[in-house]
């Protein structure tokens, strides 16, 4: 079914995508364009349509779609590893023992906190990880619009 262009709030769609608690599951409405929330602390929804929902953790992968409703997945830690193993061959304004340090923590055994004790201790990396990092759930949200077929009414309001 093909809808109409509509007004999303990119910020509650950047917020959805960036959604740490498993038990909170984020759709884009396909007719308003309202970010809608489901999950823990939200019964009044899961009474609406009961049949619908399952009482134990849901993610966003075991949502039926249908024609008003987008599930969003939010960007999985793997993703984000990812991004600043790219970030780390990528950013030519760090140090190279800032570089090597941050590698060594990606092959690490816990690579997401160790990053970021990394990145918590270098001001200007952390900056620059925040700016590089936006840059990709940017487009990883932009992706995802244009992969559903919605149209928007208005382009995204970062830059």
């Amino acid at each position: 079914m093909k809808h109409k262009p509509i007004k999303i709030d990119w910020e509650e769609l950047e917020g959805a995508f960036d959604n740490r608690d498993p038990q909170l599951v984020h759709y884009l409405d396909r007719i308003t364009g309202h970010v809608h929330l489901e999950g823990e602390g939200e019964e009044r929804d899961f009474k609406a349509d009961e049949n619908r929902y399952n009482r134990g953790e849901q993610s966003a992968l075991s949502q039926p779609e249908d024609a008003t409703r987008a599930y969003i997945q939010p960007v999985t830690t793997a993703q984000k590893l990812e991004w600043v193993g790219r970030f780390v061959a990528d950013a030519p304004d760090l140090e190279p023992e800032l570089t090597s340090r941050l590698a060594a923590a990606l092959g690490g055994e816990n690579p997401a906190e160790a990053v970021l004790e990394i990145l918590n201790n270098n001001p200007e990396a952390k900056e620059l990880w925040y700016l590089y990092r936006a840059e990709r759930l940017h487009e990883a949200i932009e992706q995802w619009v244009e992969e559903q077929g919605i149209a928007v009414s208005a382009p995204p309001t970062w830059p």
